[in-house]
């Protein structure tokens, strides 16, 4: 468990750097027409203090949301004088005897991470146990096999996947919104998405019994979920909440056979699944 939290801590802070800060800027399109004169748009003006403070405001946004896969992290952990004048150093390349004693320091500060990921692990898995056992009380809601609960807001038609059908590599078209059971949202589609298969168990229990045009509220429990790898906002052993409308179901092309049940992906493809839904919605 600590080696994995490590591997996180480790991953955000080296994430920190100018290097594919415009990665998710969308790519021009290909011979694109030029716009007329009267369509073009004339370019804001602005004075050189404006460009500085929107500028500063973009990379340090972008430094944030880096930090903020520390899921324990806060601006209290650093100096923010030493912080800006790392950066300073950095961008001149400037190294001296204070490289030499982050060392010992770091050490601490992961200690302090991993201490603080144990307790949010533990109090997420108390509280998800507790919210499910009550929800699971509540008028219209109902369980799957797997221990996913749901409420049908709508009931939809008669068709759901069927893998004679819809092959094993289905792809699932759908609109939701995930929360964590506080209420933050975590992501949420803007328009309509589509899905494989390959994601959290809880969600992939879900869209297999889900019929086409139903909208559902799912309960999804921890071990159902990101288990201890809840990537950043989610958190370590978060029982988490969708609203999932299923618009439809497009067949894949593999032969039918029957499927191995929800795959859970790595933490790497499921920060990625996350990262590309957040693009997605800033379009």
């Amino acid at each position: 468990m600590k080696t994995i939290r490590k591997m996180m801590c480790a991953t955000a802070l080296a994430a920190v750097s100018l290097n594919g800060m415009a990665q998710d800027a969308p790519a021009a399109p290909a011979a694109a027409p030029a716009p007329d004169k009267e369509q073009k748009a004339e370019a804001p003006k602005l004075d050189d203090e404006t460009v500085k403070q929107r500028v500063g405001y973009f990379l340090g946004h972008r430094m944030g949301q880096q930090l903020a896969e520390i899921p324990t992290f806060n601006l209290d952990d650093v100096d923010a004088n030493s912080l800006l004048q790392g950066i300073k150093d950095g961008l001149n390349n400037k190294v001296d005897d204070k490289m030499k004693e982050v060392e010992p320091a770091l050490d601490i500060f992961r200690q302090r991470m991993d201490e603080r990921y144990e307790a949010k692990a533990e109090a997420n898995l108390e509280a998800g146990k507790k919210f499910m056992e009550e929800n699971a009380k509540k008028p219209g809601v109902k369980t799957l096999p797997s221990g996913v609960q749901y409420i049908v807001v709508k009931p939809g038609g008669d068709v759901k996947y069927n893998v004679e059908k819809d092959g094993d590599d289905p792809t699932f078209k759908l609109m939701y919104e995930g929360r964590l059971i506080d209420g933050t949202v975590f992501d949420k589609s803007e328009k309509p998405v589509e899905f494989k298969l390959q994601l959290i168990p809880g969600f992939t229990d879900a869209l297999k019994a889900m019929p086409v045009g139903a909208k559902w509220k799912v309960f999804i429990p921890s071990e159902l979920a990101y288990k201890e790898a809840g990537p950043g906002i989610i958190g370590p052993n978060s029982t988490l909440i969708f609203d999932i409308e299923l618009l439809e179901i497009i067949p894949g092309n593999s032969p039918a056979t029957p499927p191995a049940g929800g795959g859970q992906l790595t933490p790497e493809m499921l920060q990625q699944l996350l990262e590309a839904q957040q693009q997605g919605a800033a379009k």
